[in-house]
């Protein structure tokens, strides 16, 4: 191959990655716009959810509450149930295995 069709060829490869660094270049500072609206977003969104929160409570029967934490207290109970299967099963593997 002769040294001026090497050159046209890297030549030719230097301009399609320049392009595509201009298009990457662009892309990365459309994506940095994005992440700074979304990072303003998120830092509004516990400030305004601060006063329906508050709302909420007011509003909410008193009758309710009560009835969450019972429904609250059988959901932890069957965690509790959940996790002692779960180390009874690590217990019969670790017992396996010291057989092994």
């Amino acid at each position: 191959m002769e040294l001026s069709t090497r050159l046209h060829e890297v030549v030719i490869k230097l301009e399609s990655l320049q392009r595509k660094l201009q298009a990457i270049e662009t892309e990365n500072n459309q994506l940095r716009a994005e992440n700074k609206a979304l990072k303003q977003q998120l830092e509004e969104q516990p400030q305004a959810a601060a006063p329906a929160e508050e709302n909420i409570s007011e509003r909410a029967p008193r009758g309710k509450n009560t009835e969450q934490k019972g429904v609250r207290a059988a959901l932890d109970q069957d965690i509790r149930q959940q996790i002692d299967h779960y180390l009874k099963e690590i217990d019969k593997c670790i017992e396996w295995l010291g057989q092994q």
